[in-house]
């Protein structure tokens, strides 16, 4: 067996049962959560 195929076995096992996420809208939250932090407005996208 070679390497290639001892490290694809457990990457082929991984499965989620979580629904997929939208990119744009968790690029919306980040934002959000870093002026918060920063404490600046958030003046680029409302979510």
């Amino acid at each position: 067996m070679s390497v290639s195929e001892v490290a694809f076995d457990p990457l082929g096992s991984l499965v989620t049962a979580a629904k997929p996420r939208d990119r744009e809208i968790e690029a919306a939250k980040a934002l959000a959560r870093a002026a918060k932090r920063s404490g600046t407005a958030e003046s680029r996208t409302a979510v």
